[in-house]
């Protein structure tokens, strides 16, 4: 620090632990942030009076008195103005914390802050020898000067950090690049299918005006004129569109930051004018790119189609058109998100799913086709309609069956797969962890455990420290491709001591102890660095060095949420190592309650409950979960409008066919029901298979990621069905209800027309 001083650097000092706030019988785990009487250095604190009240700025707060929370606030049921206790002390609540400027980037938190000052952390008693604590300095200054100091320091740091704000922007860089890539991705399936929805409608707009424009063409008209005047016509529908679909993006954000309230630490940002500009963007990028190849073709119409009859068949260069606007649309996202790695995996992984589901749909097709079952004309002749449009009902069960995919993955599966883990774990598993106990205080504790009915708890010495070589070698991530190498090698490691093999380890190679100085290590962590039986570690503790041999590789189920760590070091390899002891309990209610009065005499001791913390988590995972399902509807609502182009496009000539049952003396009621049974059956088989996918991705995360027994929920593949027939059979009636309607005469000469 006093380098800093002399490069003209102000600097401050924060120390951060965890500990337990009381009022009167109530408690609450806290991040304790204890600062000096100048900070910040840079921004402002930012204090109310009353949860929502106004905010006012704020120094750090006078000894004696805390910031807190409002959620901690909330959890001990006081007030501003109330004493808590803290360790050995009672401390006055001068404020509630609103705004933190270290804490800027961090918007998600577990655990409520608690801000007081250095002065009053003696008194507490909360800090002995060995207890986990982080130490910062922060520093502020001029830009080169604050960086020439950092260059000049890095050489002679020994397992501290030094992180610039250039570097802190990274990291929050590589947040919002993953949060920009997901919604991206998002974006991406939207709009894909909404695409298709404005080129199906787009086609059945030209084919509706080729006589049309057979005729203009007749008469002198330019292929050029015709295709700015069509697509001048074809702008004026698109606009109201674009700007429905802005307002539907603000409104989107809004259920967005409803849904992930209760998480944020602060409110989200409204989007403003760029956004509805690049949105605005992107819709003309896309309603140009899906509508020019139908106009195009329109454009090129000849005259002698007027002395032709049917439908002029698309060419190989309107085919083509197709895919080079798909890139398009992708190119566009690409340009918005950065993530053009990410839009060709999609478009991929998209078009391999649909290429399945489109396969085995058009095997069904093909036996329907061959051999219709039953012997109700009504049955037969909807299943034939069913089987005689390949190209409508493979693109309407296709896009019906990947959007209600993701809807049904996140609506049901991924909460259902959440919900399974937590019940699975096992009635013994422990709910709460101590840690920063102090040496003396392990058997009275023991002691005082049993007379609560908590059998003999495991207690383990805990430390931290550096890894610093690997076989006698300085430890580089650049040596090691594996990324959380990194991770390792910056941060500290969690290490402890037994003389016996640790309840949830088993040893996969190796021996238990023998001669030398040895030490066991997580098989997980062993495959990041390649290591095995016989090879040699060092790590730094302090102003001490330990380098001991893999004596052993262990398993660790990690799951069970007992004390585990990755590196477990024989007792006479760390002799002398000064530590705290760690513990973790399976508590009943009553058992929990007692804890608290129990803890006061340990003011020292942390005690983090599982549960609270679970529920934490699982109240995250489901806010996601539900801002997430708002952006898939949206894709399901682009599938309905592809189910509604393609019915639209078959207008004409199920008008046509309906006409002709009808002179052939079919009722209007039969043709209706063999169009909902026909409608009914597309629906269902693209839920269906929708359904199913669900199913399968969730038994594959089941497996894969949560490693629990998944009994899924096969009730979803009928959900599915019906959801999809009743989407189908309301896209139906919105476009079709008028077509067994017509009288049979009229219909018959517009066909022949």
């Amino acid at each position: 620090m006093q380098s800093a001083h002399d490069a003209g650097i102000a600097t401050t000092t924060v120390t951060a632990f965890p500990t337990v706030l009381f009022a009167g019988d109530a408690s609450v785990l806290v991040e304790i942030k204890a600062v000096a009487a100048d900070y910040p250095l840079r921004g402002r604190l930012k204090t109310a009076t009353e949860a929502n009240g106004a905010q006012s700025n704020a120094r750090a707060p006078d000894p004696g008195n805390l910031y807190l929370d409002a959620r901690a606030l909330a959890a001990l049921e006081t007030r501003v103005g109330s004493e808590v206790e803290i360790g050995n002390a009672k401390l006055r609540i001068a404020g509630i914390l609103t705004e933190d400027p270290e804490g800027a980037g961090s918007f998600l938190t577990l655990a409520p802050r608690a801000l007081l000052r250095d002065v009053d952390v003696a008194q507490l008693g909360l800090l002995g020898p060995a207890s986990r604590a982080f130490h910062r300095v922060l520093l502020a200054g001029d830009t080169r000067a604050v960086e020439a100091w950092a260059d000049a320091v890095r050489p002679q740091l020994q397992g501290q950090r030094l992180t610039l704000a250039r570097d802190a922007e990274q990291q929050l860089a590589e947040v919002g690049r993953q949060t920009r890539a997901f919604f991206g991705l998002s974006a991406l399936a939207v709009l894909w299918l909404a695409a298709l929805a404005i080129a199906l409608t787009a086609r059945r707009y030209t084919e509706a005006r080729r006589e049309v424009v057979a005729q203009l063409r007749c008469f002198g008209l330019s292929r050029r004129r015709i295709l700015l005047q069509m697509g001048a016509t074809l702008g004026l529908f698109g606009l109201p569109a674009i700007l429905a679909g802005i307002a539907l993006g603000y409104g989107l954000q809004a259920v967005i930051a409803l849904g992930v309230g209760s998480i944020l630490v602060e409110t989200l940002p409204q989007p403003g004018p760029q956004a509805a500009a690049l949105g605005a963007l992107v819709g003309v990028l896309a309603y140009l790119s899906f509508t020019f190849p139908a106009l195009s073709r329109l454009a090129a119409t000849p005259p002698s189609s007027l002395l032709r009859q049917g439908e002029d068949k698309m060419g190989a260069r309107e085919w083509l058109a197709y895919p080079a606007a798909l890139g398009v649309l992708t190119l566009a996202v690409w340009l918005l998100t950065g993530e053009g790695q990410l839009g060709l995996i999609a478009l991929a992984g998209m078009s391999a799913l649909a290429l399945a589901l489109g396969g085995v749909m058009w095997v069904l097709l093909k036996l329907l086709r061959k051999r219709v079952p039953g012997r109700s004309f009504v049955l037969r002749q909807a299943l034939r309609q069913f089987a005689s449009r390949p190209g409508t009902t493979l693109l309407s069960s296709v896009s019906l069956a990947l959007a209600l995919a993701a809807v049904l993955l996140l609506g049901v599966v991924a909460g259902d797969l959440v919900r399974q883990w937590r019940l699975g774990l096992s009635t013994d598993t422990p709910n709460r962890f101590l840690l920063n106990i102090q040496p003396e205080q392990v058997e009275p504790l023991r002691q005082q455990f049993a007379q609560l009915g908590i059998v003999d708890p495991q207690f383990f010495p805990f430390a931290v420290g550096r890894l610093v070589a690997i076989n006698g070698q300085p430890a580089s991530a650049a040596r090691y491709p594996d990324p959380r190498a990194a991770r390792f090698l910056d941060g500290n490691l969690n290490l402890s001591w037994s003389d016996a093999l640790p309840e949830a380890n088993r040893l996969t190679s190796g021996q238990w102890w023998s001669a030398g100085d040895e030490v066991s290590i997580a098989e997980n962590w062993a495959t990041i660095f390649n290591l095995g039986v016989g090879d040699r570690i060092t790590i730094s503790i302090g102003d001490r060095q330990i380098e001991a041999r893999v004596a052993n590789v262990r398993s660790v189920d990690w799951d069970s949420f007992r004390v585990n760590f990755f590196l477990l070091y024989k007792p006479a390899t760390v002799a002398g190592l000064e530590s705290t002891w760690v513990t973790s309990v399976r508590t009943g209610a009553e058992q929990a309650r007692q804890l608290g009065p129990l803890l006061r005499a340990y003011p020292n001791v942390t005690l983090i409950d599982v549960d609270a913390l679970l529920t934490r988590i699982l109240g995250i995972v489901d806010a996601v979960i539900r801002s997430l399902s708002a952006i898939f509807w949206c894709a399901l609502a682009a599938a309905a409008c592809v189910l509604v182009a393609a019915l639209a496009v078959s207008a004409g000539a199920r008008r046509f066919e309906s006409a002709l049952w009808r002179s052939l003396g079919a009722s209007r009621k039969t043709l209706q029901r063999t169009q909902w049974i026909e409608l009914g059956s597309v629906g269902a088989m693209g839920g269906g298979f929708g359904g199913l996918a669900a199913l399968a991705t969730g038994w594959a995360l089941a497996e894969r990621v949560f490693q629990i027994d998944y009994a899924p929920p096969w009730w979803l593949a009928l959900a599915g069905a019906a959801l999809g027939a009743g989407l189908s059979l309301l896209a139906g009636w919105l476009v079709l209800r008028g077509v067994t309607s017509a009288p049979p005469a009229d219909a018959l000469r517009a066909g022949a027309a």
